[in-house]
């Protein structure tokens, strides 16, 4: 189960989620849960013509025997991923996946998929599957772009109608000065969060909403806490922030409080989609930025070291400034665990 935190405000959007996915053990001593595939990913960053949006999802794991983070991007693409059912066989496909669709056929899309997916296990066995959705739509108006943030919900009951709830953000938030709500906060799944624990977050963001590295951290200290109560609930975070449209770039990071003696941990990616590409996760060590549109995504790892930042054989010589950081980097081992190998850049 996952706990998936938004924020959303006139100047940015922040999306946190954890990436544990867990199982339930039935054991003479109850319910036990253990922790089942740590490398699973949980979240989808998808651009379709007229907005881009951050995906994360709570409930099951696997849906018609694919990941559900794999199931999500083939719906919203219209294409299936070769192979998936035994794990993602790529790291970057190029080429038209579908034709390009705005946002609202997109959302209307994958909650009829959910209904279809609830309609086959009548027996209740898919469980509650939600997915919360936010980012930035546009409208050409002229010779010039309006915007405005966008957050959603869809939600999938055993036995019942799926649910789209979009939750509306004012249209025109940033000149309004009479609006008195400057940001909005989104909790999914109910239930992780009491209600004091609630007015105890939103008492902290109301100090905090304009400066996102600021809100980011509040975000993930409440879901650390939130972990060490439900143990379905991972401590390690992915972090997406997007900032206003017109600066073109989508920060991803992965954030983990887990360490491995003097050595980083790897950091992973999530999907980045659009209808003529497809990224799908990987384990990296330090940065990488993959094109999307007009948008650039920053997606940030750990920092490499000189233990353990290497140059793959048969790539022209790094940067000066690596060589600099890494004096061994001619035998030292490549980290890089990566299906394909997208443009990378170097801290």
């Amino acid at each position: 189960m996952t706990l998936i935190l938004t924020c959303a405000t006139p100047w940015y959007l922040m999306q946190v989620s954890d990436r544990l996915l867990t199982t339930r053990l039935d054991t003479t001593d109850g319910v036990r849960v253990s922790p089942w595939d740590p490398s699973s990913n949980k979240s989808v960053i998808f651009q379709a013509t007229n907005a881009v949006v951050s995906l994360g999802y709570t409930g099951p794991g696997f849906i018609e025997g694919v990941p559900t983070d794999t199931w999500i991007v083939e719906r919203l693409s219209s294409k299936a991923i070769p192979g998936a059912e035994f794990g993602r066989p790529f790291g970057l496909e190029v080429g038209r996946t579908r034709q390009a669709v705005d946002i609202g056929s997109a959302i209307e899309t994958l909650r009829s998929e959910c209904q279809t997916a609830c309609s086959r296990m009548p027996d209740g066995s898919l469980g509650r599957l939600e997915i919360s959705l936010c980012g930035w739509q546009w409208k050409r108006k002229g010779k010039r772009f309006e915007s405005r943030p966008i957050l959603h919900e869809i939600q999938a009951l055993p036995a019942s109608e799926c649910e789209s709830k979009p939750d509306g953000l004012p249209r025109y938030w940033d000149f309004n000065k009479e609006q008195r709500e400057r940001y909005r906060l989104s909790v999914m799944p109910d239930g992780h969060l009491s209600d004091s624990q609630l007015e105890d977050l939103c008492r902290e963001l109301d100090g905090v909403y304009r400066d996102p590295e600021a809100t980011a951290d509040v975000l993930i200290e409440t879901m650390r806490n939130t972990s060490e109560k439900h143990p379905e609930v991972g401590s390690d975070c992915m972090v997406v922030h997007m900032p206003l449209p017109s600066l073109r770039r989508i920060e991803a990071t992965y954030v983990s409080e887990v360490t491995r003696g003097d050595e980083p941990v790897a950091g992973y990616s999530p999907w980045v989609v659009s209808s003529y590409t497809r990224t799908a996760p990987s384990e990296i060590v330090g940065n990488m930025e993959i094109g999307l549109g007009f948008f650039t995504v920053y997606i940030r790892g750990a920092p490499p070291t000189a233990s353990t930042a290497g140059w793959p054989e048969g790539f022209p010589d790094p940067p000066d400034e690596f060589k600099a950081l890494n004096p061994n980097w001619k035998t030292a081992r490549t980290v890089f665990r990566m299906r394909s190998q997208p443009r990378r850049t170097w801290p």
